[in-house]
């Protein structure tokens, strides 16, 4: 019995994320299809995307765009900055001295 419950789990969690992604993936497309059509209802709150797919918050920012300001609010480095002062730092066998 065990094994055929996991089976089931397994197929119910592999199908749940399924449908998950794919109605994150197609939702900003079917959105923009809606609009172009004039189908779209006017009295359900419809998500903002920018041109990238990205959802765009009530304060007309990106999720990006938010961590990026939160980023800098902290003074917390970039990964780029991170990568670069490793660079920086590290010292490869062409530049080591003999």
């Amino acid at each position: 019995m065990a094994p055929r419950l996991n089976q089931m789990f397994s197929l119910a969690l592999v199908a749940g994320v399924g449908v998950y992604t794919g109605v994150k993936f197609f939702e900003p497309m079917v959105i923009e299809q809606l609009e172009k059509d004039g189908n779209l209802r006017k009295d359900i709150a419809v998500p903002n995307y920018d041109n990238e797919g990205e959802l765009v918050g009530p304060d007309g920012l990106t999720d990006s765009q938010r961590w990026e300001v939160v980023r800098k609010e902290n003074n917390i480095p970039s990964l780029a900055d991170i990568t670069k002062k490793e660079e920086a730092n590290s010292t490869s066998p062409d530049k080591k001295a003999a």
